[in-house]
């Protein structure tokens, strides 16, 4: 599903969604006609809407319990890329009471790295949900970048103390933006949905054959909102993916942004 996120425009998976969902609604329709199955009367047939009354609630819970958990995972995704980029510009700030050698040494470092998170690992991450191989020995190059730096006095101690403070916080921003380029929800989870959906539109086809001019529109519109609230799901669920994707935007703003090419 990541492949079909990456590869495909959203505009050409609105169309498949859009065009799957329609083809079960109308050809069961069609095919509930043929074998004569569908109700004579929808009022007298309780069974008929109990059971739809029933897979219509459920599904729309489970839909809504999914998109409103992937948007979640979605937004917190974008805010962990943000503190990540505030920690590193954030290294660079504290790093100017530091001795010139010094200070270059941790703004080349710091930029060796922003550079290869925006170039490298976000479509890395993008492609395959994996980290690239050469994040974590550029983090420790910021490290040794640090730590080689001995402060004199009691002002650089502190800017140092937060420097140090700032880069754990990287470390751990870096981890969560990782885990985040997973998917969100189990794969059954999101095969249930789409099983769901076809039995929520389906559920539709049973009723009375004498209302087909306002059924059908019903139908229709049902098969498109179905086919829309499917299609967010799969999105949010690769939040590196996709023109909609969570952005490298805050690894290329201010201080940070004059070191990323």
């Amino acid at each position: 599903m990541r492949t079909i996120v990456n590869d495909v425009p959203i505009w050409a998976l609105a169309l498949i969604f859009v065009g799957a969902s329609l083809a079960v609604a109308l050809g069961g329709l069609w095919l509930a006609g043929r074998l004569g199955i569908r109700s004579p009367s929808t009022g007298a047939d309780t069974m008929v809407g109990a059971f739809s009354t029933r897979a219509t609630t459920l599904f729309g819970i489970l839909l809504v319990f999914v998109i409103v958990s992937e948007y979640g995972h979605f937004n917190d995704t974008q805010t962990t890329a943000q503190k990540e980029a505030s920690a590193l510009a954030q290294i660079l700030r504290d790093s100017g009471p530091f001795r010139a050698d010094a200070r270059e040494q941790i703004t080349q470092a710091v930029g060796a790295y922003a550079n290869e998170v925006v170039h490298h690992e976000w479509d890395t991450l993008a492609r395959s949900g994996n980290e690239s191989e050469r994040g974590l020995p550029l983090i420790r190059d910021i490290e040794r970048a640090i730590t080689v730096y001995e402060p004199k006095s009691a002002n650089q101690r502190a800017f140092y103390d937060d420097i140090v403070s700032q880069l754990d916080d990287v470390v751990d921003a870096r981890r969560d933006r990782i885990q985040d380029a997973g998917s969100a929800i189990p794969n059954i989870l999101l095969w249930l949905l789409f099983a769901g959906a076809v039995v929520f539109v389906l559920t539709m086809v049973g009723f009375s054959a004498a209302i087909d001019r306002l059924l059908v529109p019903l139908i229709v519109g049902v098969a498109i909102l179905v086919a829309g609230g499917l299609l967010v799901t799969v999105l949010l669920d690769y939040p590196f993916s996709s023109s909609i994707g969570v952005t490298s935007d805050p690894f290329r703003e201010g201080i940070l942004g004059q070191l990323v090419r």
